[in-house]
């Protein structure tokens, strides 16, 4: 069970995206486990790239849908599915916050019982 965030199995909904070309990064200490980092960096209007460096080495794609004025759902690329599946991660929320600049996205990795609210901060040395 490690770094297990990610963002979605199941059509969820966000408001707002974060800028493009900018990295964001968070630390996420696991219970037992230890530290996974996870790199977001938004590439294209429709499509992010996420790193996680730890025990749990992955990378894959996040896309979007516009579905509404100002509302999104993401699908996660076959990678990070079968990552979430593995560890048994679920989300259950995911969003933007315009004002501080921060992606948030709460997380349960669910044999460890474990709940995580994970906020993204702009990475410096991108």
């Amino acid at each position: 069970m490690l770094n297990l965030f990610i963002l979605l199995l199941s059509s969820l909904t966000l408001k707002s995206l974060p800028p493009m070309n900018i990295t964001y990064k968070s630390t996420l200490n696991i219970p037992f486990v230890g530290t996974q980092k996870l790199y977001l960096k938004r590439l294209e209007n429709d499509k992010a790239y996420l790193i996680i460096n730890g025990l749990v080495k992955t990378n894959g794609y996040i896309y979007y849908n516009k579905i509404q004025d100002n509302t999104f759902e993401y699908h996660l690329d076959e990678n990070l599915i079968n990552i979430l599946k593995k560890y048994k991660v679920s989300i259950n929320n995911i969003d933007y916050d315009e004002k501080n600049d921060i992606s948030i996205v709460d997380i349960k990795i669910n044999l460890l019982n474990f709940k995580k609210k994970i906020e993204f901060i702009k990475y410096e040395n991108d």
